[in-house]
């Protein structure tokens, strides 16, 4: 069994979540959590996985650390993995989030830069870009030029989902149409980049929620990337699943009946 994986298998995975917490100042905890994905390297490259990502680290777990000091601990856990992800032939993405260490485009690239390594990759989540202050449509577009000016050509996945903020700035989640993000100008923007298709995941699924999510796709720039077609089957009260039509092949990739977030994988 162990020979056969060794193979790469003959479905394509285009990546595996390895979401830890990159950015803890407390070492001891750090390197525990970089200590995850090490061991997760010889898997991805076993599965034949085209990438390993995660986030950084929510500044709300870590009463009293600064930015700067969140993001010098991402540095050094980078720095443990990239080497070892190098050394196996695996790529790893990080995924910026504005309340997180890693909170802007300026801090991506600063990270990318630092870092310099050829395995770094950028996981590409809309929403996540867009904080309360940057909900208008015209500063999105800014954010979008930003990042495929500056490091388009670095992103592996794209994620989205709906989301807008209430009138204090909290932030909740929303169904597609009637979330504040700009998803016609961030796809755009991606069609722009060189990469021939890029896997889509649609976060925070709702089955009742899914013949608008594919009516708002429809009309969504991702011609390159695919975009929504048909129904969704019925596979159960928990269970979901979306069809997405990828050079011109029909994959249905349900999630599992149990998966606490209701993502559904594109």
């Amino acid at each position: 069994m162990q020979g056969r994986l060794r193979q790469r298998p003959a479905w394509a995975l285009p990546w595996t979540a390895t979401y830890v917490e990159l950015s803890y100042a407390d070492e001891d905890k750090r390197r525990a959590e970089v200590a995850k994905v090490l061991s997760q390297i010889p898997v991805a490259r076993a599965l034949g996985a085209g990438c390993m990502g995660s986030e950084t680290t929510n500044m709300a777990k870590q009463p009293g650390v600064t930015r700067r000091e969140a993001q010098e601990a991402l540095l050094r856990s980078l720095g443990e993995i990239l080497p070892a992800c190098e050394e196996q032939g695996v790529l790893f993405a990080v995924e910026c989030v504005y309340y997180h260490a890693m909170n802007t485009p300026e801090a991506v690239r600063m990270v990318l830069d630092t870092m310099a390594s050829p395995n770094l990759r950028v996981i590409c989540d809309f929403a996540n870009y867009v904080g309360p202050e940057a909900a208008s449509v015209d500063a999105q577009r800014r954010i979008w030029d930003k990042v495929g000016s500056w490091y388009g050509d670095k992103i592996t996945a794209v994620h989205f989902k709906g989301q807008n903020f209430q009138p204090d700035g909290t932030l909740y989640s929303t169904s597609l149409e009637d979330s504040c993000v700009d998803y016609a100008g961030g796809f755009e923007m991606l069609r722009q980049m060189p990469q021939a298709s890029l896997p889509v995941l649609r976060e925070e699924a709702v089955p009742a929620r899914a013949a608008s999510d594919l009516a708002l796709c429809a009309d969504l720039p991702t011609d390159r990337f695919g975009c929504f077609k048909g129904s969704v089957p019925r596979l159960g009260r928990r269970a979901f699943c979306f069809i997405l039509c990828v050079h011109k092949k029909f994959t249905i990739i349900p999630p599992s009946p149990t998966c606490r977030n209701r993502t559904a994988v594109l």
